[in-house]
């Protein structure tokens, strides 16, 4: 039986694609699990020297809850959402 080298070429191609790409599926996982282990803590700020910050205090008595959330981004290095969840939960109570 005659079976065309093309066709064989092909069948390998398939098998070694198929085989790279399990063997980087595991390693991506283990990528992921290192860098999560390896990260450092994260910080604990002082949420109420936060909003005691003079700057803060005035844009949250005008009701400016974006330029709050800005002073505090600069003045903690915060992320976005960190300082945004900071001024909501100010801004309820």
């Amino acid at each position: 039986m005659f079976v065309p080298l093309w066709l064989l070429v092909g069948m390998v191609a398939v098998i070694v694609l198929l085989a790279g790409a399990l063997i980087r599926k595991g390693s991506a996982d283990d990528m992921i699990s290192r860098q999560r282990r390896d990260a450092p803590p994260a910080r604990t700020v002082d949420e109420a020297a936060l909003l005691a910050l003079p700057e803060v205090a005035e844009a949250l008595e005008r009701g400016n809850r974006i330029e709050a959330i800005r002073h505090i981004r600069l003045a903690s290095g915060l992320g976005l959402k960190a300082s945004k969840d900071l001024v909501e939960r100010h801004t309820r109570r």
